[in-house]
């Protein structure tokens, strides 16, 4: 075989490779990922800030077949059942922990005492004004970490811990230019901060709020390679290439020498 037969019997095994490859990749499937807040004390359930910041990040990540997206709310005193949560998941590969006040503690505490000793990785880490004994140092397996932290005006409002080590720490008020009365302990991990979106652009102009910030840090976990692997399929047709290949290059040349060009 040689000339344009060899030429088209190679575009031909090129063509099937890339059925193949495409075949595989179809199937490719980049793992779970799970995520997991902590709600405040007596944060109301189903309402709190937590529970909206779970369906907002639902929502915007909760359709991806390649990388599913399982996600439950907890108080802040169900670490157990966060881990029985996460546990009954087979296919976890990467994790999200969120939690505002008490429960930024307790996603601080879940880590430590649950997710390292089972040699898991917490991917994203959100604290929300973390008020608690065991907020200062972020876990070291955590990837990446945010401290949202507020200062109070007021005698009773709590104040959470503004220097998590490790962690990129974010004095809100000062973040987004407004006064420290405008953000307050049970505002900092609502939607908005709680108010109306008219509310909201007055003080805030088209600064993104927290969830915005909080979804962007998320989104580059489910960004999948451009170029999955092959899988068993593709590798077959790959292999089935490179031996035609090989037997194309030996009938071409093989054993026979270069040809002369007849002398005049």
């Amino acid at each position: 075989m040689e000339g344009p037969a060899a030429v088209q019997l190679m575009r031909r095994l090129t063509i099937l490779v890339v059925a193949f490859a495409l075949l595989a990749s179809s199937t490719a499937h980049a793992g779970r990922c799970v995520g997991v807040f902590f709600r405040g004390f007596n944060a109301p359930v189903g309402t709190s800030g937590m529970d909206n910041l779970e369906a907002h990040l639902s929502a915007a990540f909760g359709g991806i077949p390649a990388r599913p997206f399982s996600t439950q709310v907890f108080n802040w005193t169900q670490q157990s059942q966060a881990w029985t949560f996460i546990d009954s998941l087979s296919d976890v590969d990467c994790v999200v922990l969120a939690g505002h006040s008490f429960g930024a503690n307790s996603a601080i505490e879940f880590t430590e005492d649950y997710l390292e000793p089972a040699s898991i990785t917490v991917d994203r880490l959100f604290l929300f004004d973390s008020v608690g004994a065991s907020d200062d140092t972020l876990p070291s397996g955590v990837v990446q970490g945010l401290n949202y932290h507020q200062v109070s005006t007021v005698f009773w409002e709590p104040e959470g811990e503004s220097n998590v080590v490790g962690a990129t720490n974010v004095y809100v008020e000062g973040d987004y230019g407004v006064s420290n009365s405008d953000i307050t302990h049970t505002e900092i991990d609502c939607p908005l901060f709680e108010r109306t979106p008219t509310q909201y652009a007055a003080l805030f102009g088209s600064q993104p709020d927290l969830y915005a910030r909080v979804e962007d840090h998320v989104a580059s976990l489910f960004v999948l390679p451009p170029v999955p692997a092959l899988g068993i399929p593709g590798l077959i047709g790959l292999v089935a290439w490179l031996v035609t290949f090989g037997l194309v290059a030996l009938r071409q040349g093989g054993g026979r020498g270069p040809r002369m060009r007849p002398s005049n």
